[in-house]
């Protein structure tokens, strides 16, 4: 098998064009343009908080589509932790986009989730 290089993560964008890389109430991501060939969807829980009211459980799907308007479900990453936790799987995406949707979210204090793309 040949050497496909280095993995480069991108971390996806909540909010709009805000530049929000991490999430703290349900949502979609903005659409990512996909390269052709394996892909990884990570999403992970962050607190800077300790204890029991610092544990996060987030569920994040995977989202793909040809043309950026009509959305298919590709998968689905559920992170929990206190301090960090993380989820994901690996694929071959042949779309042309891809995005996450927290689909639900429980924080505690000072917690966040993050997802990100590895192509």
């Amino acid at each position: 098998m040949a050497d496909l290089g280095v993995v480069k993560a991108v971390i996806v964008t909540f909010g709009g064009t805000s530049g929000i890389s991490t999430a703290s109430v349900v949502g979609t991501s903005n659409p990512y343009p996909m390269g052709r060939g394996p892909t990884t969807f990570q999403a992970t829980v962050q607190t800077t908080s300790t204890g029991a009211s610092a544990v996060i459980t987030g569920a994040v799907t995977v989202q793909v589509s040809n043309d950026n308007v009509g959305w298919l479900p590709y998968g689905t990453c559920s992170a929990t932790g206190s301090g960090s936790g993380s989820d994901g799987f690996a694929a071959v995406v042949p779309w042309a986009f891809s995005r996450m949707v927290i689909s639900s979210l429980t924080t505690g204090v000072a917690a966040t989730l993050q997802a990100r793309i590895g192509m």
